[in-house]
Parts: structure tokens; C-alpha cells; sequence
């Protein structure tokens, strides 16, 4: 009847017969291609939609690690600031200690120096004593 022809058999199986379609058969034709063009839509859908699952995945692993390694980074810089801290001390310490040594240091030189005034003091009165003596006895005898 229209445009679609195919070669078919007559009830002789030799005799080639023309068979014709109708614009039925080319109508189903074309949904059948439409309806397999939607499953290759529906399959490459599916793809996509596993390759975006599989990047969301990735994205909140991703996330996750770096709220870990900000987590980490935050704990570090307190253990750098508390280091810190030590260190200011531990300088404070130290200077508090150079100064105790200087001061004992001054100290042990007045000391000494104080030790030497003192054994001067003790030969100078020695002297005046002796001399006193003397002065004693010469005006006993004069």
C-alpha cells in the first residue's frame, strides 16, 4: 500500500511474493527506535547519576578530611602558643636566675672586699694597741 515493502513467501516456498506494510508498521518501527533511543538516554542517565554520587562521595570525604585536618591544624597552633608560653617562662626563669647570679656575685665581692676592710680595721687596731701599750708604758716610766 505505501512507501515500506519487504520480500516475503507465498504458500509455495519457492515463489518470492512482495509483502507490503502500512504506515502502522513504520509508526511502531519508530517507537520501537524511539523507545530504544530512551533506554541509551536512561542508561547514560544512570552513568552520570553514579559518576555524580561517586563525586558527591568523594566531595564529603574530601570534606571530612579537611574538617579533620583543620581540626588538627587548630590543635597544633594551641600546642604552639602553649610552647610559646613555656619558652616566655622558662626566659623569665632564666633571666630571674642571671640576675640572682649576678646579685651573688656583687654580693660575694662585697663580702670579700668587706672580709679585707674588716682585717684592715683588725691590723689597724692591733697597731693602735700596741702603740698604746707603748704610750702606757713610757708614761709610767717618764
Amino acid at each position: 500500500m505505501y512507501a515500506s515493502h519487504a520480500i516475503g513467501f507465498s504458500q509455495s516456498i519457492n515463489e518470492p511474493q512482495m509483502v507490503t506494510y502500512g504506515p502502522e508498521h513504520d509508526i511502531m518501527q519508530h517507537l520501537h527506535a524511539l523507545h530504544d533511543e530512551v533506554q541509551d538516554l536512561q542508561a547514560h542517565l544512570m552513568a552520570k547519576q553514579a559518576a555524580l554520587q561517586a563525586a558527591e562521595r568523594a566531595a564529603q570525604t574530601s570534606s571530612r578530611q579537611t574538617l579533620d585536618l583543620g581540626e588538627q591544624l587548630s590543635r597544633m597552633q594551641e600546642e604552639v602558643q602553649l610552647l610559646q608560653s613555656e619558652h616566655q617562662d622558662l626566659q623569665q626563669v632564666l633571666s630571674d636566675r642571671d640576675q640572682l647570679l649576678e646579685q651573688t656575685s656583687a654580693s660575694q665581692s662585697e663580702l670579700q672586699a668587706a672580709k679585707q676592710q674588716l682585717r684592715n680595721q683588725e691590723e689597724q687596731m692591733l697597731m693602735l694597741q700596741g702603740t698604746l701599750s707603748i704610750m702606757e708604758v713610757c708614761m709610767d716610766t717618764c
